[in-house]
């Protein structure tokens, strides 16, 4: 018999005041989670953006601090009971918009899901590149509460943030991640400012095929860059000749992306990112629109990729590469109407059931030597079975975008045993307004809340890493 996987993913958008530097959510008044008795471990919160960040103010565009925009998850977030964003809003003059994405796991005994086996926040020093978390118990806490499976790892980046005050210097807050000497430890590629980064370690089951960790800089990739009216180039690389497996079929497949940029020197719009596209079975395409210093740009790419038994319902992933016109070359019509914040609904057509829909992988390359930041950070949304709203609140540039709408590997939701849980997505026009409160203005999605079990979430040391998490309910 095969255990179906019951997944429950929503999106969530909150804006953090003029000022605030903290702003907690909680489960059952700011946003729900359907599955009763659900503990920490099959919870992941993320920061649903192609920065892994927060958006920026949501009227005005123009330029902002690093430190404004870049929002961190508080150590005490467990999505079960509550979630804390963090910024430290220097300016004291912008308010973020930041998008969260909540994946519930509600079957525990299928082992086409994942259980959170660590998650920290991570402190840098103005001098520190390289920091790491706690020590993991690999013999313990794993996937069927036995030793964990170090092979079907992914550390996902779910908040990052610098306090830099320098617009060129936004690279300070960006970070790649490893699991090694059963830690998760993290990478910067310039210092100079504080910085601090979450970071949510999963384990898939054993329908998952071992986990694919590559890296490889902007320069292996090629020298091909896009431009207005060439928007198309790109530079196409296999994946077997970064140290990797073929894969078997990419519509099975979603990544983690994460980037870091060793330059110390103000850097542009174009330097601050660059497109990860997972495009054939050995075969990545990376998008971008300068090549200088190419050799200090850092990819790490994380492949997952089903391989479930006959008998269970496969995943469906559909991979979303666009462009998008800046207003400063509105020679064709401009998509988002010259609006800042700026709103595009982007149509899909693979993946028609949102239930159990999740957006992965998310990456974004702007052009533009200037640093009018927060270009390139895109906060991503599933708003119905058919559309993803991508949100930006500069809107000047032009920019290449990618990222894997993936429909997890559910059973039929009306087979005999499966649990049928109708998922909470929506786009910025369903959200509900809140009144201002002490923590900031905030935002839920619309529609009535049902009544959840409070299951405390476990207690955050010092270090703001949450510790063990409570056995797993079958």
């Amino acid at each position: 018999m095969v255990d179906l996987l019951d997944i429950h993913s929503q999106c969530v958008s909150v804006t953090m005041a003029v000022g605030d530097l903290s702003l907690t959510l909680l489960e059952g008044t700011d946003y729900t989670i359907p599955v009763p008795g659900l503990t920490a471990d099959r919870c992941l919160v993320m920061i649903s953006s192609t920065r892994a960040s927060g958006m920026g103010r949501t009227s005005g565009g123009g330029n902002q601090q690093p430190s404004d925009h870049g929002v961190w998850l508080g150590g005490a977030t467990d999505g079960v009971t509550s979630i804390n964003l963090r910024r430290n809003n220097i300016s004291g003059t912008m308010n973020c918009r930041v998008t969260l994405q909540i994946i519930s796991v509600a079957n525990a005994a299928s082992d086409s899901g994942f259980r959170v086996v660590d998650r920290g926040v991570v402190t840098f020093g103005s001098v520190d590149s390289v920091a790491q978390g706690p020590l993991v118990d690999t013999m313990n806490g794993g996937f069927n509460d036995a030793a964990i499976d170090t092979e079907r790892l992914v550390p996902i980046i779910i908040g990052q943030q610098s306090d830099e005050t320098s617009r060129g210097r936004t690279h300070r807050g960006k970070f790649t991640s490893e699991f090694t000497g059963n830690q998760v430890v993290l990478e910067r590629g310039d210092t100079g400012a504080d910085a601090m980064c979450s970071y949510a370690l999963i384990e898939l089951g054993s329908d998952w095929k071992p986990v694919q960790r590559l890296a490889f800089t902007s320069s292996d990739a090629g020298s091909n860059v896009w431009l207005f009216g060439s928007e198309t180039l790109a530079n196409t690389f296999s994946i077997t000749g970064e140290g990797g497996d073929t894969l078997t079929d990419i519509s099975r497949c979603w990544m983690e992306t994460q980037f870091r940029n060793a330059v110390n020197a103000n850097q542009g719009n174009d330097d601050q990112g660059e497109t990860v596209e997972l495009t054939g079975v050995d075969e990545l395409t990376l998008r971008k629109s300068v090549h200088a210093s190419a050799t200090s740009k850092y990819h790490v790419v994380y492949i997952a990729e089903w391989d479930g038994p006959s008998g269970a319902t496969p995943p469906v992933a559909e991979h979303v590469s666009n462009f998008v016109l800046g207003v400063s070359d509105g020679t064709v019509p401009y998509e988002e109407g010259g609006l800042e914040e700026g709103t595009i609904t982007r149509t899909i057509t693979t993946v028609a059931d949102t239930s159990y829909a999740s957006i992965l992988g998310a990456s974004c390359s702007s052009d533009g030597n200037g640093n009018g930041t927060p270009r390139g950070h895109v906060d991503l949304c599933l708003a119905s079975a058919t559309t993803v709203t991508e949100i930006r609140s500069e809107t000047s540039r032009n920019e290449r975008r990618f990222y894997t709408v993936f429909k997890w590997p559910v059973g039929d939701p009306g087979a005999p045993g499966s649990f049928a849980v109708q998922v909470q997505h929506a786009g910025p026009e369903a959200f509900t307004a809140l009144s201002p409160g002490p923590t900031g203005t905030q935002a839920r999605l619309s529609g009535a809340k049902a009544s959840q079990p409070q299951i405390p979430g476990p207690t955050a040391s010092s270090a703001q890493h949450s510790g063990a998490y409570a056995p797993r309910t079958s």
